[in-house]
């Protein structure tokens, strides 16, 4: 092991690179790092209602933790974040720091209203994505 932090700077670009080793990674974690598109625009999450019956609804049942949903156009997007597992922290009021292990490329969701549903369901908060770094995705509630 290096004594510095380069080695996992060549672990995420390999992982980048190689569609073998997101699979894996996506297959073990039980995430997902893709969007589903649907031909009409969506409506998001209602408050408390749970992440299966919205998928259910946006139709795609799968369990998985993390969610890219969207119209047929990519104009109106939305990320599901399910926290029964992963570990969520409040670090203040207004933003919150999600772990999801694995590799998720947040990219193309800085247009994105991010979700997140606990055991009571949806908290019916939308939040933007304000970084991520080593798959740590901080979100930052939405005006």
């Amino acid at each position: 092991m290096l004594k510095d932090d380069s080695w996992k700077t060549r672990l995420c670009s390999y992982i980048a690179e190689s569609e073998t080793a997101q699979e894996t990674i996506f297959k073990y974690c039980k995430t997902t790092n893709r969007w589903f598109a649907f031909k009409n625009s969506m409506r998001g999450p209602r408050y408390k209602e749970s992440l299966n019956d919205y998928l259910n609804y946006a139709g795609d049942d799968e369990k998985r933790n993390v969610y890219f949903l969207s119209d047929g156009e990519f104009k109106r997007r939305i990320v599901c974040i399910g926290n029964e597992i992963e570990h969520v922290s409040l670090e203040k009021e207004t933003s919150l720091s999600v772990f999801v292990p694995g590799v998720i490329d947040v990219s193309d969701c800085k247009d994105a209203g991010f979700y997140v549903f606990d055991s009571q369901g949806c908290t019916g908060i939308r939040y933007k994505c304000i970084g991520c770094e080593h798959g740590v995705i901080v979100l930052k509630k939405d005006a």
